[in-house]
């Protein structure tokens, strides 16, 4: 059997995206953060700080990297709130939040996020935290991500999601104090041999209460 073959169709296209780095130390404090476009990297100590930041464009993305957070409270708020579904959930360097936070430590400090219309509205990646709290409210898909992570929550408050509310993947969770409303998909998704305990779960407003799969384990309270 002859088979025809053809050349490589070649390209020249390398996608373009504004990348800032920034090292920001708050302690006792407030600061504010606005981005206008592009991804923002910042290197954050924070201790005892009311941090505000502010995603001007549908382009603009924020990351936590190497961080450590302690007594804190993070809050984002967003240009725009769609419950559509977007066919395309992440940039060109493949980050789906409105805010993420990689290789980092947290302790005792809360979340917020309003009005984010990305595939996830905060994302924790490789993540050590104890005592944290999120109140997460009209996210366009995923309320919260999180993946490779060892985190206690302390309350989550979770309201008018697209798609899942919490979104657990291949890393330790425990969360107590769980207030979950309007879950477009599920409530809470455990995957990738995850470990998960909830402690006083409040769910209203979901197609899936709880779903525990690709070997996860999940214990409630």
């Amino acid at each position: 059997v002859l088979f025809r073959s053809y050349g490589f169709l070649n390209i020249d296209y390398s996608p373009a995206v504004d990348e800032f780095f920034h090292e920001m130390n708050v302690s006792r404090s407030n600061s504010d953060i606005d981005v206008p476009s592009g991804i923002t990297y910042i290197k954050l100590s924070a201790d005892d700080a009311r941090i505000n930041i502010r995603l001007l464009s549908d382009d603009a993305f924020l990351v936590f990297h190497n961080s450590k957070i302690t007594g804190s409270q993070i809050n984002v708020v967003s240009p725009g709130f769609n419950l559509g579904q977007q066919e395309v959930r992440y940039n060109t360097k493949l980050l789906t939040s409105c805010v993420t936070l990689i290789d980092s430590e947290v302790r005792d400090s809360k979340f917020s996020s309003h009005s984010c219309s990305r595939e996830d509205a905060i994302n924790f990646i490789r993540v050590n935290g104890v005592s944290v709290s999120l109140d997460i409210e009209e996210s366009a898909n995923d309320g919260f991500d999180a993946d490779f992570s060892h985190v206690q929550f302390e309350s989550v408050r979770v309201d008018q999601s697209g798609s899942d509310c919490i979104d657990l993947s291949a890393g330790v969770y425990n969360l107590q104090d769980v207030v979950l409303t309007d879950c477009g998909d599920k409530a809470v998704s455990a995957g990738e041999r995850s470990y998960v305990s909830l402690k006083n779960v409040e769910i209203s407003g979901a197609d899936i209460g709880l779903a525990s799969k690709d070997h996860s384990y999940v214990y409630l309270t």
